[in-house]
């Protein structure tokens, strides 16, 4: 079990369905120490509802391969929700298992927090590859492209405004029609049979969750995987393993130790696993490790890690050298690597081994991609920071930004001015020539700006058509001469609009910063009186504040 210390999954050895060994990840994840979990049915750790599955499986009266998402309910802490393996281990012994649990509650939990923001990740929807859709009461208001895919449809055959049930193939069409609050309040993921455009059938996991309204209407969303490939493939890989596992019972009368049995287990592993000597050189790697990199079965074998994969390791995890019997500390940090497909995050974590004589016979390592989780976090950043019309800072990043320049200003006594853009009849534009016409010309305005501004100057949009723009090292004198010249740039440009043209100004107000004054708010709201006084006075001019 040393080679599962490294591990963040739990791996526990099972003998008739008492652990018998467990990793420290394992022992952690059961909300105790080794000493408390060795000796305990597992199975007093499964949440009731799975109690009989787990029985079952342990006592290998059934095999799956599939990760079987279960609860786990730890002698201490908050209960878990974790996908869960059982490996038949006849290697080692009559009646022995061997159980995987990867942690999932954290994906669980950020599943239902995406749900309820639905509207706010519109553009993930979008792109989802399963079918999501919205419906409101019985009918259906919206289906992503996906599920347009997935369903055929077409001009002749749209499911926006069918009755749910609809979607629906034989007798979960009778399901979904009289039975669709208790489907709603199903938490997980149900089997299902749903009906193309063109009449044919296709299995799905589908998930229905509610969605809050103000209306009172009854709004939910439904989302639904096809699985009909995988099912037929479970299906043939169940009919093939019949027959394998006779051979297999066969072989495993020829294994003599149980190292065999955990180079098998490590070629299963997922996740990029491999085992060096203590001149830092390959060993050994396992499937998963070749399929990331792209290599042989002996490609790196015998070569330095540092002489082929360099790893930028931070300062602080460098070790000096140990004396050559002792084990090196266990070792974890972030890196970029740059691979053929272009560059991955990952997160790699290495350990010590020692062999038969207790001495340090090499180190063990993971490499985890996180690369799919740094985009997801810089889409989310860039969501919380960006307006979605003109790509330019939204109000409340605008506010920071301003909070932080008003302050260095007053700190080190440098000049700061600012200014409010609002457009002139804007109303007019809309009501005239359309909201899209009008989306157009908030994109105009913010290319004109943004293309004068300097690197250092700051652009938001602060709700509908009024901007601000922040101007460090400026005084009002410079501003307004800027401001002027934004003026006459935005009243030379023109928005097409079919077959018409239209034409635009601006209004602007401009203050600066007084001498030891904390509130960006004040200088903010000095320059929006400018404005207002600037379009009181006939528009399309700009004013400074008043002293």
């Amino acid at each position: 079990m040393a080679a599962f210390e490294l591990s963040r999954e739990m791996v526990a050895l099972c003998r008739d369905g008492v652990i018998e060994d467990i990793n420290s990840a394992g022992a952690q994840m059961l909300g105790g120490t080794k000493p408390d979990i060795l000796g305990r049915d597992f199975c007093q750790f499964l949440g009731k509802d799975y109690f009989e599955v787990g029985q079952h499986l342990l006592s290998m009266e059934g095999i799956e391969v599939v990760p079987i998402p279960v609860e786990l309910c730890p002698t201490a802490g908050h209960r878990r929700q974790v996908e869960l393996v059982i490996h038949p281990a006849r290697e080692v012994g009559l009646g022995c298992t061997i159980v995987t649990a990867k942690d999932i509650s954290k994906q669980a939990r950020m599943a239902r927090s995406a749900k309820r923001r639905e509207d706010r990740f519109r553009i993930l929807v979008e792109r989802s590859m399963h079918l999501i859709c919205q419906c409101r009461n019985e009918h259906i208001e919206y289906i992503n492209p996906a599920g347009a895919d997935m369903l055929g449809a077409d001009h002749d055959c749209t499911p926006v405004g069918w009755p749910v049930w609809e979607l629906f193939a034989g007798e979960y069409r009778d399901i979904a029609k009289e039975a669709l609050l208790d489907i709603l309040a199903e938490p997980s993921f149900l089997p299902m049979r749903m009906q193309r455009c063109d009449g044919t059938v296709i299995d799905v996991q589908l998930m229905a969750s509610k969605i809050p309204s103000a209306s009172g209407d009854l709004e939910y969303m439904i989302e639904a995987r096809d699985i009909s490939a995988h099912i037929r493939a479970v299906s043939a890989l169940r009919s093939l393993n019949k027959t394998l596992e006779t051979r297999v019972s066969e072989r495993t009368k020829d294994l003599t130790n149980a190292n065999a049995f955990l180079e098998t287990l490590l070629e299963a592993i997922p996740t990029p696993v491999w085992w060096k000597d203590v001149e830092e050189c390959f060993l050994g790697y396992n499937r998963a490790f070749r399929k990331f990199f792209g290599l042989a079965q002996d490609t790196w074998l015998g070569e330095r890690m540092d002489a082929v994969l360099p790893l930028k390791m931070p300062a602080e995890q460098s070790q000096p050298a140990l004396p050559f019997q002792q084990v090196r500390p266990p070792i974890e940090f972030e890196t970029e690597l740059r691979l053929n497909d272009g560059p991955r995050n990952a997160i790699v974590s290495e350990k010590g081994w020692a062999g038969h004589s207790n001495e340090f016979s090499g180190t063990i390592g993971v490499l985890l991609d996180i690369t799919q989780r740094k985009t997801m976090e810089e889409d989310l950043r860039l969501l919380a920071t960006t307006d979605s019309l003109t790509g330019i800072n939204n109000r409340r990043h605008f506010m920071e930004i301003a909070t932080a320049e008003a302050e260095r200003a007053r700190r080190y006594g440098h000049t700061l001015s600012a200014m409010m853009l609002d457009i002139d009849h804007f109303k007019k534009v809309n009501d005239t020539y359309g909201h899209a016409a009008g989306d157009d010309v908030l994109r105009t305005i913010t290319k004109i700006c943004s293309s004068i501004l300097r690197k250092g100057d700051a652009l938001g949009r602060l709700g509908g058509e009024e901007f601000a723009i922040l101007l460090p090292e400026t005084e009002i004198k410079g501003a307004l001469t800027l401001a002027e010249r934004l003026r006459e740039n935005i009243a030379q440009a023109q928005v097409q609009s079919g077959i018409d043209t239209i034409r635009f100004t601006t209004s602007i107000g401009v203050s600066q910063l007084f001498p030891g004054e904390h509130s960006v708010e004040a200088l903010l709201s000095r320059a929006d009186d400018a404005l207002y006084e600037a379009k009181n006075s006939g528009r399309n001019k700009v004013m400074p504040e008043s002293r």
